[in-house]
């Protein structure tokens, strides 16, 4: 998909080594690839990777409940948000 296609260029370009990061997957629910933040490695690159090409399109667009899961993670520093639709929980 585009999105999973753009993360993918996002995670293999952008991340620096001394940054942290996770992916947050929503539609109707939002999910944590991992309970917080990991660091940037190749082996959390390659599993991100692996990840985010599981992931289907399917649901709502739940921006808000992807973002307050986001920003619950103390250490989350930022938030890249990636979409294909409309949100369609109360923003």
């Amino acid at each position: 998909s585009y999105v999973a296609a753009q993360l993918t260029q996002l995670m293999t370009t952008s991340l620096k080594t001394s940054q942290e990061f996770n992916i947050i997957a929503f539609s109707d629910t939002a999910n944590a690839w991992k309970p917080g933040v990991v660091p940037v490695t190749a082996a959390n690159i390659q599993n991100a990777v692996q990840f985010v090409s599981s992931l289907r399109a399917g649901g709502g667009t739940g921006m808000l409940n992807a973002l307050n899961t986001a920003f619950a993670d103390p250490n989350a520093l930022g938030v890249y948000l990636l979409s294909d639709g409309q949100p369609t929980d109360a923003s």
